[in-house]
């Protein structure tokens, strides 16, 4: 399968990439009501890398991931990032990394996709934008709430993940 230019695919290291809507897509022919189920297709798409060696994660973790995958995020691959788990919410994107002995971490601030690359935050005349090589974004007031709603929702399941593998209620 490819990817289409519009919407992001996961490659977990193997040389075909699996997008999610077509993944969705594929399942759903297996019976109705499966590409509902956010649960199963978190574990299977989990599984799915981890068979093929993008990163191992503990049971904890995956359900650290499947919070995510039910919160809207989705895994998506962006080279040269291949071995974080890179997640993305509409047009915002984050790389994750698992923590011994916990959950999960973010690696960088999150940032915007620039042409399906992640984007820097810069100073750009009278403004901001995100930028990737020749490519910007203009850092509107609408994209810096998105980012913001992003990165709150993102740090929130990561924490209450992280309390949670510790312990903690």
């Amino acid at each position: 399968m490819g990817t289409h230019p519009s919407r992001g695919g996961l490659s977990c290291g193997a040389p075909t990439e699996l997008v999610w809507d077509e993944f969705v897509e594929v399942l759903a022919e297996f019976g109705e009501g499966v590409a509902g189920r956010v649960e199963f297709l978190g574990r299977l798409l989990i599984a799915v890398c981890i068979l093929l060696g993008m990163m191992e994660l503990t049971q904890f973790q995956m359900r650290v991931v499947e919070q995510l995958f039910a919160a809207g995020f989705r895994p998506i691959a962006i080279p040269p990032y291949e071995k974080a788990l890179c997640m993305r919410r509409g047009e915002c994107a984050a790389l994750l990394a698992p923590v011994e002995n916990g959950g999960l971490k973010l690696l960088a601030a999150p940032t915007f996709l620039v042409n399906g690359n992640l984007g820097v935050r810069v100073t750009k005349g009278e403004g901001e934008a995100f930028v990737f090589k020749k490519d910007a974004l203009e850092a509107t007031a609408e994209r810096l709430r998105e980012l913001e709603e992003f990165k709150k929702e993102l740090v929130e399941i990561l924490e209450l993940g992280g309390a949670a593998g510790r312990g903690k209620s």
